[in-house]
């Protein structure tokens, strides 16, 4: 707001996301995963979780 350069550009926080995402797909994978990761295949595995509780639904 006063001139000043920021500590960090957006992307930084964008590629923190990206990788938060990557670890907790690859750990409930059992593998390792690309990243950025595949969006569908990363909404596809909270679903899973959330249909076997069957208190949510699923989006």
């Amino acid at each position: 707001m006063e001139g000043e350069p920021l500590l960090a550009p957006g992307s930084d926080g964008i590629n923190g996301v990206n990788l938060a995402i990557a670890i907790l797909l690859s750990f409930w994978l059992g593998k390792e995963v690309d990243n950025p990761v595949d969006e569908d295949l990363y909404l596809a595995e909270p679903n899973k979780k959330i249909a076997a509780e069957g208190k949510f639904p699923t989006r």
